[in-house]
C-alpha cells in the first residue's frame, strides 16, 4: 500500500482501487482503436447472441463467456458516469436500451 492508502479508511481504500479499476477498463477498451473495435465485436459474439443451447453444460459455458462481457461493459459504463457526489439524479438508467425501460 502506498502511504496515501495507508492513511485512508478500508472503505476509501476500496473505493479508490475500483475507481482505478474502471478507469482501467475504460482507457482499455475506450481510449484505443484496437480496445473500440473489440468491444464492438464482442458486443456482436456474446452480448446478443442467445446463450442457450440443447447442451446444459455449452449452455453455461455461453453464459459464462457472456457474462464477462457484461461485466466489461458494466466498467466501461460506470467509467462514463459523473461521481455520485456529482450527480443529482442516478444517470445509468440514460444508458439502459428504450426497450428495457419500458413499463
Amino acid at each position: 500500500m502506498s502511504e496515501t492508502e495507508q492513511e485512508l479508511t478500508p472503505s476509501q481504500v476500496a473505493a479508490l482501487k475500483r475507481r482505478r479499476l474502471v478507469e482501467a477498463y475504460r482507457h482499455t477498451f475506450e481510449d484505443t482503436e484496437s480496445g473500440i473495435i473489440v468491444l464492438a465485436e464482442m458486443e456482436l459474439s456474446l452480448g446478443r447472441r442467445p446463450s442457450f443451447v440443447k447442451d446444459p453444460y455449452l449452455t453455461a459455458f455461453h453464459e459464462g463467456q457472456r457474462s464477462v462481457y457484461l461485466q466489461m461493459r458494466e466498467m466501461i459504463l460506470e467509467a462514463k458516469q459523473p461521481p455520485p457526489e456529482a450527480r443529482t439524479v442516478d444517470t445509468r438508467e440514460q444508458e439502459l436500451p428504450e426497450w428495457l425501460t419500458k413499463t
